[in-house]
């Protein structure tokens, strides 16, 4: 349902403490581990493998996308009412 590595990579960015080009790989890095790994997630978990490039998504990022529903523009992680539509999307969608 979250991402696994985006909110890693976010930081590093901002920080400055890694380039674009270095973020990119640290994401292939991340998509490939998920990809090998030996747990079986798609029928239950939501949004599995939690990136669009392989064919999944991320509720923080793609149904929490306006900024109403977050903290603040450095705080992403979501507020009273992004935390009411995450629980409205697992609802409809379980």
């Amino acid at each position: 349902m979250v991402s696994m590595y985006k909110g890693h990579l976010y930081t590093k960015e901002r920080e400055k403490v890694y380039s674009r080009e270095i973020a990119q790989l640290e994401k292939r890095v991340a998509l490939n581990s998920l990809l090998k790994t030996p747990y079986i997630f798609n029928d239950k978990f939501l949004g599995w493998p939690t990136d669009k490039d392989l064919g999944g998504f991320s509720i923080d990022v793609d149904i929490i996308q306006d900024d109403a529903h977050k903290i603040s523009t450095l705080d992403l992680h979501p507020n009273k009412k992004g935390q009411e539509k995450i629980a409205e999307y697992i609802h409809e969608n379980i």
